[in-house]
């Protein structure tokens, strides 16, 4: 009997040598404070999808929409924790981690051509990159936001109009400084706030997404554009020390699908603009794009609040500039 024990005790180690071990998927938390519903939200999970297709499942990358987790702000902050793995907040809330990031947003810079360009785009992912990465973050990619538009109930035709009323920014010294040069007095605020805040008076110009007039709805009947001035941008941030404790193959599958994502992404959020506003238009919504001198006026404030970031970060001004001077005429 003794014998008969230790013999099945050694064929079923032998067994247990030889039957494969399966390796088990290690999650990729994404999180975001949108709607499961907004395009971002498809945009993110095609990405995760991806990311898991090509690692064949050995990361199983999972969106947690409409801050079931974390509002993008806490998220950056948890990043380094473990908890979060990507997260994709505008690119304004990074200048809380280094001021000189606002060089993506300053106005009338960055320019839809700009960023369909892949060798510009590519440059300035790793540039931004660059400005965060001793603080334990990596920006993957560049993916756009939105053209800025401002709402109110009555029409803004000139900068004028904006004296003295509060406006909604998303975050960020730049456009804090622009909106103040403007006239108008900024108070920064999250998406998901910015229709109770404008119902109740609390501010009196919005200053978003057409995607941010469709939650607002027509309580803001009017929508301003101002050509050119601001192309906001999502920053596609990882925990840095997560991707580097990546497998080779693992890590160069996450840096592709990331890239490719936002190569398709740039085109699909231009289309996304353009629907959103037909939308609102369709409900009773009155958008309106300014011409000739009201932008002249626009542009001539702002240049200032370029120039003021400038002097205090020359070195980053100066290799954006470098990154625009290859970009064909």
């Amino acid at each position: 009997m003794k014998f008969t024990r230790i013999a099945t005790a050694i064929a079923i180690g032998a067994i247990a040598m030889l039957t494969p071990v399966v390796a088990t998927a290690a999650d990729m938390v994404i999180t975001s404070e949108i709607a499961g519903t907004h395009w971002k939200a498809r945009q993110m999970d095609t990405l995760a999808a991806d990311i898991t297709k090509r690692t064949n499942g050995r990361i199983n990358a999972k969106v947690f929409h409409a801050s079931t987790l974390y509002k993008d702000k806490d998220a950056l902050a948890a990043l380094s924790t473990g908890a979060v793995h990507m997260v994709w907040p505008v690119s304004n809330y990074l200048e809380n981690v280094n001021p000189a990031y606002g060089i993506i947003s300053l106005p009338f810079s960055v320019k839809d051509s700009m960023m369909q360009n892949d060798e510009f785009r590519a440059g300035l992912t790793s540039l931004m990159s660059s400005l965060v990465e001793d603080k334990g973050l990596k920006v993957l990619g560049i993916a756009r936001t939105s053209e800025g538009i401002f709402l109110s109930k009555t029409p803004i035709a000139v900068v004028a109009d904006m004296k003295g009323k509060k406006i909604r920014i998303p975050s960020g010294r730049v456009l804090q400084n622009l909106m103040t040069r403007y006239g108008a007095n900024p108070v920064a605020m999250a998406t998901t706030e910015i229709a109770t805040a404008f119902a109740q008076g609390a501010i009196d110009i919005i200053y978003t997404s057409p995607g941010g007039w469709e939650m607002v709805g027509t309580m803001a009947k009017h929508a301003t554009t101002v050509p050119g001035m601001q192309i906001f941008t999502y920053a596609v941030v990882v925990d840095k020390n997560w991707l580097a404790g990546l497998s080779a193959a693992d890590r160069d599958a996450v840096l592709a699908a990331t890239a490719d994502a936002m190569k398709k992404q740039w085109p699909e959020a231009m289309a996304e603009d353009i629907k959103a506003l037909e939308n609102m238009v369709g409900k009773g919504g009155i958008s309106t794009r300014l011409n000739g001198k009201s932008v002249e006026e626009f542009e001539k404030l702002a240049a200032e609040v370029s120039a003021d970031f400038r002097k205090k970060y020359p070195n980053v001004s100066a290799n954006y500039d470098a990154l625009k001077a290859k970009l064909p005429n």
